[in-house]
């Protein structure tokens, strides 16, 4: 049911017809396919033919097993109920909580203070990766869970304009906001893969749901890699000015060269026995018992693991990037495996039932942002997609209690 409210904006709306943009067709039939892919074809694998790696038919091979996890889902899934086959389905699905922007806001702005502040009290930072210690600041446990109310909140806000609650400029507006907000914690913490993160999410996100189109999407990353040398200088600078060595013989160009970074993967027989390697179990308790109430446990750091084990030392840090790094614990039929099961996840995420309205979607913009970011780190991102759920129920409470129209049923 499609409230008053609702009725009244949905036929000004300006979120375009999905039917419109052929890209947005695409990623709503395979999303995990996309998501998953489209950074590598864009950035990793030209990159490998560019400067003719060796291993560039590895690197293929090792994509093909992702896709062939995903993609075969997929397929097999195309004739379940397509996301949002018509505008009003998009209005019903996300117009039930029309106090949605009362919870959106205050969200965004708890979940950006708490990551600001947490990267000034040394939660995440340069020094925590180098000394595989935690912060010492009693504010960064109790700020962690928060941190991820970001994407929860563009999430909120996604869905009040596909609603028709809130319309796109405002949609833009808090969406660059909290995108600069990244900027000054990625200065603070003098580490700038969750800023790059960030904006993969919210261009794959956005385009996913029809609210970027692929030009802005263009623009945004072609601003991004003409930006990158002066970020890679500041970055520099300022872990100088904290005393830390940085490698002059690194240039910006050469810290893209993702595919060597994969790659080097292929060196080691697979699934490695990494003695210290997090058990399942452990990856419960890490994920779903905040640090607050177990302070005692050591800090999760794979790629100091990774690092001891390739030659190096637990002091430094290694990743083969989340691909490589689930190539490198798990074997290839756990790359196939992982992604099968993250298609599945988004199948019954945005095709079941009416559509996604706001729960759904901020499990999607969690599950985007983490698990399956081409920039994560296996297994970090699955126990911070745990830990996003828990610290999820606040906002669906609130959603629950504040948000939804009392006379619409579920959405």
């Amino acid at each position: 049911m499609i409230t008053a409210a609702a009725r009244s904006i949905a036929p000004n709306t300006d979120v375009d017809s999905v039917r419109e943009n052929l890209v947005t067709r695409v990623l709503q039939r395979y999303p995990a396919t996309c998501i998953m892919v489209v950074p590598y074809l864009l950035l990793v694998i030209p990159q490998a033919v560019w400067y003719q790696n060796p291993r560039t038919y590895f690197l293929v091979g090792l994509i093909g097993l992702a896709l062939c996890g995903a993609g075969l889902i997929e397929t097999a899934l195309l004739k379940l109920r397509p996301l949002y086959p018509q505008l009003t389905d998009r209005v019903s699905a996300n117009s039930r909580y029309p106090r949605i922007l009362l919870i959106a806001r205050p969200v965004a702005i708890i979940g950006v203070a708490a990551d600001i502040v947490s990267a000034a009290a040394g939660g995440g930072g340069i020094g925590t990766q180098i000394t595989g210690r935690a912060a010492t600041s009693p504010l960064v446990p109790i700020l962690t869970p928060l941190i991820t109310w970001k994407y929860m909140a563009l999430a909120l806000f996604a869905s009040a304009c596909l609603g028709g609650l809130m319309n796109k400029s405002s949609f833009y507006r808090w969406t660059a906001a909290i995108m600069g907000a990244q900027f000054v914690v990625a200065a603070l913490s003098a580490i700038t893969a969750p800023m790059v993160n960030f904006f993969s999410f919210i261009i794959l996100a956005c385009m996913l749901l029809g609210l970027f189109r692929a030009r802005l999407a263009v623009t945004l990353s072609l601003i991004l890699l003409l930006a990158w040398p002066a970020i890679f200088a500041v970055r520099n600078q300022i872990r100088e000015d904290q005393g830390i060595t940085v490698s002059t013989e690194v240039t910006a160009q050469e810290r893209l060269r993702f595919d060597t970074q994969i790659t080097e993967v292929d060196k080691y027989e697979v699934p490695a026995r990494v003695p210290g390697f997090i058990t399942p179990e452990n990856i419960l308790r890490y994920g779903l018992v905040p640090r607050a109430l177990d302070s005692s446990r050591p800090i999760l750091a794979t790629g100091g693991l990774v690092s001891d084990y390739i030659g190096g030392s637990r002091t430094n840090s290694y990743s083969f990037l989340p691909l490589g790094n689930l190539y490198f614990f798990t074997g290839p039929y756990g790359v196939m495996l992982f992604y099968s099961l993250w298609a599945l996840a988004l199948a019954l995420l945005l095709r079941t039932g009416q559509g996604p309205g706001p729960g759904r979607l901020m499990l999607l913009f969690v599950a985007i942002a983490g698990p399956l970011s081409w920039t994560s780190s296996y297994p970090e991102s699955v126990v911070g997609y745990l830990q996003s759920m828990v610290a999820m129920l606040p906002v669906f409470g609130a959603l629950r209690l504040f948000g939804r129209d009392p006379e619409s049923p579920d959405a």
